[in-house]
């Protein structure tokens, strides 16, 4: 399964200057227990803004750097490939929009995290279809933000 799992505020904002905006310590803990023990997949300016690999997950980078080498992560050039190579793991697309973008079609799950705010970003998910996936699961517990789970319909 793909899952593509990421942080918005209320006008769609994901980033300022590579970097998430806000601080918001349980939505980062929502992430962590979601990808903790999983393959991460994201593209380089992602890893760059993160400056290391993520523990305790395989970390996969996509680029078309082809003289890009990281230590501790696996590099693809090519998202079939990336793909085929881990058919039979869940991956789950960490970032930035451009990943997002081009895995978006091979999605299965979307997992968003709605912020209760306004920040001030340079990149917004304006390009991510929600028309073939339908809400299936919702935490609207937390006072800052709220998740909503989307499935693929069939």
């Amino acid at each position: 399964m793909i899952y593509l799992i990421w942080a918005q505020d209320i006008n769609g904002g994901i980033s300022k200057n590579n970097k998430l905006p806000w601080h918001i310590k349980s939505e980062m803990q929502h992430f962590v227990n979601t990808t903790k023990n999983k393959t991460v997949v994201m593209g380089r300016k992602t890893y760059d803004s993160i400056g290391h690999t993520l523990p305790n997950r395989k970390n996969l980078v996509l680029t078309y750097n082809n003289d890009l080498n990281l230590p501790g992560v696996t590099i693809y050039h090519d998202i079939s490939k990336l793909i085929n190579d881990h058919i039979n793991e869940d991956l789950y697309v960490i970032g930035g929009k451009q990943i997002y973008e081009e895995f978006s079609k091979y999605a299965d799950f979307y997992i968003v995290s709605y912020i209760n705010n306004s920040y001030d970003c340079d990149i917004y998910m304006d390009k991510i279809d929600f028309s073939n996936f339908e809400i299936i699961k919702q935490d609207t517990t937390k006072p800052e933000f709220s998740i909503k789970w989307f499935k693929r319909k069939k």
